[in-house]
């Protein structure tokens, strides 16, 4: 039971879920502001690829996550047998969960051809800012586990 409020606590207590939530309040309640913004010209080829963008910072995030559970091979097995190692694979999970859910909704936004919308650019916009923070959470993690390991041995 204790591990179910761990995980919400980091799920809800995270710089990424205070933007999206944010960026939803935004979306949902000031859509007059987003709409009478201004017609934004982006060019085709940009909406063409604009979920590129978002599919690398997650793909990033993979790859960094996969680092952050395994630093290193020789090291691993005293680094899975430290008593808090279900902490750090909470926040990998929550991580990995909050990358793939913001992916899944940029792509239903740009799927959806509605990145034309100031108000779809802008949701788009947040979940892109957020999966990149989510990758900077992970990329600084890796780097604290490594340096902690090396004080270490």
């Amino acid at each position: 039971m204790i591990h179910i409020f761990f995980y919400m606590r980091v799920l809800f207590i995270s710089f990424e879920f205070l933007l999206v939530l944010g960026g939803l309040i935004v979306f949902f309640f000031y859509d007059t502001m987003l709409t009478n913004f201004g017609v934004l010209n982006l060019n085709n080829d940009a909406l063409k690829w604009a979920f590129i963008l978002p599919l690398t910072i997650a793909g990033t995030t993979f790859k960094e996550g996969v680092l952050v559970l395994f630093p290193d091979e020789e090291k691993a097995k005293v680094f899975h047998e430290w008593p808090d190692y279900w902490k750090l694979k909470a926040h990998f999970n929550i991580g990995i969960f909050i990358s793939i859910t913001l992916s899944f909704s940029c792509f239903f936004i740009w799927m959806g051809n509605k990145l034309e919308d100031n108000r779809w650019l802008f949701l788009f916009s947040i979940f892109t800012i957020a999966l990149l923070i989510n990758t900077c959470s992970f990329y600084l993690a890796k780097i604290k586990i490594k340096s902690g390991l090396v004080k270490l041995y």
